[in-house]
């Protein structure tokens, strides 16, 4: 009934603004080295923010835990794609993406697909490599390449889209 509510704010929400709804999962850690769990809500804080615009309305951390834990999902536990297809359909999510990260020494390397919630399709993987400490800098490049497979791509260039970020500690 929750997860209904909510899709249908989103519906209508999307209906009058003619927005794209997006739901960015927590990324799988593919490291071997301990203590990068962080990494796995860190990606979609930074690429909330980066992708968030008039047209791309970013299902936020809190409602999406809201709506997982509604649906009776731990928030710990590895969800398969089937069932995040049926909680991003049921939250009227247009896209939901999907990424892994690992980081070896010091590179850290992050890919992400999205998945087209309407025409059930898994888009080609995207990613990014580099130094972890240029974390931010990484997202925001992984952002734009996100976009741009998303209708109504930013008209700007991967240069100007990195200018135009707003610095984030």
């Amino acid at each position: 009934v929750v997860l209904a509510s909510v899709g249908a704010a989103v519906s209508v929400a999307q209906a009058i603004s003619g927005t794209t709804t997006l739901l960015i999962m927590p990324f799988d850690n593919h490291s071997k080295v301990s203590g990068l769990d962080w990494i796995s809500e860190a990606c979609p804080e930074v690429l909330s923010q980066r992708m968030s615009s008039a047209k791309v309305n970013v299902v936020t951390r809190d409602d999406r835990i809201f709506a997982f834990d509604r649906a009776g999902i731990p928030a710990a536990v590895h969800l398969s794609r089937p069932t995040v297809f049926s909680v991003a359909e049921q939250m009227g999510a247009d896209y939901v993406v999907l990424g892994s990260y690992s980081v070896d020494g010091s590179t850290f390397q992050v890919s992400a697909q999205l998945l087209d919630i309407k025409r059930l399709r898994l888009s080609s993987s995207v990613q990014s490599s580099g130094p972890l400490a240029e974390f931010v800098e990484l997202q925001t490049l992984l952002a734009w390449q996100l976009l741009q497979q998303m209708p109504n791509p930013p008209q700007v260039t991967q240069q100007q889209f990195v200018k135009a970020s707003a610095p984030i500690p």
